[in-house]
């Protein structure tokens, strides 16, 4: 995380290419791919935590935070899928 906030603060007026070049570089794309999707899991788990809180219905809740997790891990897929089909274009 910090190397992307480091990347953000330092070079905030970049255009889309500049920002797509970045991100197919090796180590970008390495670095981005774990980012990406340890944000998706944080975001999910604390949904989670809101859902278990506020939903007083068991059957509710669990069908709840199992539809936030699955929209979480298709979001990273398709996050991450997005980082791969840079590399082809």
């Amino acid at each position: 995380m910090l190397w992307f906030f480091v990347r953000i603060i330092f070079y905030p007026d970049l255009s889309y290419v500049e920002v797509k070049q970045w991100v197919i570089l090796p180590l970008s794309s390495l670095l981005l791919v774990p980012t990406i999707c340890v944000l998706w899991f944080h975001a999910a788990i604390g949904i989670q935590v809101v859902l278990e809180d506020y939903i007083s219905s068991d059957r509710l809740q669990k069908q709840l935070v199992n539809l936030v997790r699955w929209i979480a891990i298709l979001m990273a897929a398709s996050s991450v899928c997005a980082i791969i089909f840079m590399w082809t274009q």
